[in-house]
């Protein structure tokens, strides 16, 4: 008769084959498990990556952005100092041209009696003739000038026309004027993408030639003036 196997060692079997396959279970699935936590992983660092340096180019954006506007910044506080500059020299241009206004008027009324007296000689007339020209040039003067290309020519060909009428030296600095006139009205015409651009193509085109043009020939009709008053008063002292 076969004999029994031991009970014990049965069960002693049987727990070491449950143990082999919980084992190998486990192995399997903390195998399994690692390597979707290395995807996940490497999925992570992608993704990290690639926010980093989104991140990293809106910061070179904004620099960028600051950068320019302390550049625009710059420009504007220029702008401003040299609007600033400007009006104070037009304020005292204007008080100039105001007090020169009144001494022509004055002048001339005093010659226009002396002429109906008898008492003024023919160089007197002829300075009184020229006075009343500029007594129109000054009227002028006070003006804004126009601002469109049109009127700007039709401007300037009047004030030539009576600037030859009080000194014939005064026609070539008109003729100036209106040289730099269109390069001027193709730049103020035009669109600029920034104030740097403007700037430089307002010197580069010769457009900045026009305003300096114009101050030489009013600087130039103010000096012709104040010689003719000097006559008058030394003609008449």
């Amino acid at each position: 008769m076969a004999e029994r196997p031991n009970s014990l060692s049965w069960r002693i079997l049987a727990t070491l084959v449950v143990a082999a396959i919980i084992a190998g279970g486990t192995f399997a699935l903390g195998f399994s498990v690692k390597g979707g936590t290395v995807t996940k992983l490497r999925d992570d660092i992608h993704w990290t990556e690639k926010k980093l340096a989104d991140a990293q180019l809106a910061i070179a954006e904004r620099e960028q952005r600051v950068d320019d506007a302390q550049g625009e910044a710059g420009d504007l506080r220029t702008l401003s100092n040299r609007l600033k500059s400007e009006i104070k020299r037009l304020e005292q241009t204007g008080a100039l041209v105001s007090s020169l206004q009144t001494r022509v008027q004055t002048l001339t009324d005093q010659v226009r009696a002396l002429e109906s007296t008898g008492d003024s000689d023919k160089q007197l007339r002829e300075i009184a003739d020229r006075l009343a020209v500029d007594r129109l040039l000054i009227a002028e003067l006070r003006k804004s000038a126009p601002q469109e290309r049109d009127e700007a020519r039709v401007y300037w060909a009047d004030i030539k026309r009576l600037a030859v009428e009080s000194a014939a030296s005064l026609g070539s600095k008109v003729n100036k004027v209106t040289t730099a006139l269109n390069p001027y009205f193709d730049w103020a015409e035009r669109d600029f993408a920034s104030s740097q651009e403007s700037t430089i193509t307002y010197v580069l085109t010769g457009a900045n030639s026009y305003e300096a043009y114009v101050e030489e020939f009013w600087s130039a009709f103010l000096l012709v003036v104040i010689d003719r008053i000097d006559a008058i008063v030394a003609h008449t002292s």
